[in-house]
């Protein structure tokens, strides 16, 4: 049984006003906004695998900060979509499509957003498939436990598209070069495109 994407949170929401306070640069190849620790000297990682918005969505980087700020973590967001993100101005069109129609006309008017939609899911479902993903985010980690985090604990957190990828990390069933897990931990909220109960039963490491 799969769970793929039945519900409306799945695409729908509001933009953060805050502003992020981190930087952009290439980590193991990716474009990635970092946050880093008040103290300057990090307890862990936190890497931020994020929903089909992408890592430019403002709610995600001030996420990050949120996580580097309170709990003194170096906080990684990668883009693991390559540039194949869903536009943040979707939302609202979004939003249109899936709030109720208390009538006939409202109901014709999602006709125009609902088309909008599909045509911004297409391209995001084929060029972030599993097959061309995963080895993008496994690649980012094996680089991440080799050259940056021996010492440390690697978590990993992922919301709806992400979700998957923390599950399988979580199932532990690639080491590192040295033998040592990937990730230590993980969260994820709403993930999306889980066999179930498959993917839950493999897991091994805490995941919450």
């Amino acid at each position: 049984m799969a769970a793929s994407m039945p519900c409306r949170d799945c695409a729908t929401g509001t933009l953060h006003e805050g502003t992020p306070k981190g930087r952009v640069e290439t980590v193991h190849g990716l474009p990635t906004y970092i946050a880093e620790p008040p103290s300057g000297t990090p307890k862990g990682i936190i890497v931020i695998i994020p929903d089909a918005f992408g890592w430019e969505l403002p709610n995600s980087r001030v996420l990050a900060d949120s996580y580097a700020e309170k709990g003194d973590f170096r906080v990684y967001l990668p883009d693991f979509m390559d540039g194949h993100w869903i536009a943040h101005d979707l939302l609202k069109s979004l939003n249109q499509v899936t709030d109720p129609a208390p009538s006939y006309f409202a109901a014709v008017t999602k006709i125009f957003p609902g088309f909008r939609s599909f045509a911004a899911f297409a391209p995001f479902v084929f060029f972030n498939r599993l097959s061309v993903s995963k080895p993008r985010v496994y690649q980012f980690f094996h680089a991440l436990r080799s050259a940056q985090a021996s010492s440390l604990p690697i978590g990993v957190a992922g919301f709806c598209w992400g979700g998957k990828f923390v599950t399988l990390l979580c199932a532990d069933g690639e080491k590192a070069a040295d033998g040592r897990s990937l990730v230590d931990a993980g969260f994820t909220a709403h993930p999306s495109m889980l066999d179930v109960p498959a993917d839950i039963e493999a897991v091994t490491l805490p995941l919450s």
